[in-house]
């Protein structure tokens, strides 16, 4: 954390954690940034703790976990390990990826036999909202009524003011 010492009258991140919102949001600037410091040390710390935690869980139990899986047919899932008096649970999920290319190509297939292709593949329509700005305003105005803006959760970042 920061070096509390230097200023005796700065708010601490315990005493922050017990004050209402409205109050913090009168104390000065620099100490917001400092409280923001504090956060991010902490942040980085506990990162870097699970981190080390997944290390070592992955160290341990890793390649009996693959063991167990495979024992049971499978090879993504949840096991249950016994170790020293505890059971761990350890799930290794499924992930799947579709080649797009590919799927076109069944795509084409199953419309060419009849079939229904929405019943067989999602058909996920993106528009990259950098090209639709390059676009010309008569293009722009197709695609206009298609489109929803809303705002995201907002981030703040503080920076002393360079002199």
């Amino acid at each position: 954390m920061t070096n509390e010492a230097t200023n005796t009258n700065r708010v601490t991140l315990e005493q922050a954690l017990a004050m209402p919102v409205s109050e913090l949001a009168t104390i000065p600037a620099d100490q917001i940034k400092a409280l923001m410091d504090d956060v991010a040390i902490i942040k980085a710390a506990a990162a870097k703790a699970s981190d080390m935690i997944h290390a070592v869980m992955e160290a341990r139990y890793a390649e009996k976990a693959t063991i167990t899986r495979r024992a049971k047919g499978n090879d993504t899932g949840t096991v249950r390990l016994e170790d020293d008096g505890y059971t761990i649970i350890t799930d290794l999920p499924k992930k799947v990826v579709w080649d797009d290319d590919g799927l076109k190509q069944v795509e084409n297939q199953l419309a060419a036999m009849g079939e229904p292709v929405t019943d067989y593949i999602k058909i996920k329509r993106d528009v990259s909202e950098s090209s639709y700005k390059a676009w010309p305003a008569s293009l722009q105005k197709l695609f206009t009524p298609h489109r929803t803006v809303s705002g995201g959760k907002a981030t703040y970042k503080m920076e002393a003011k360079k002199e």
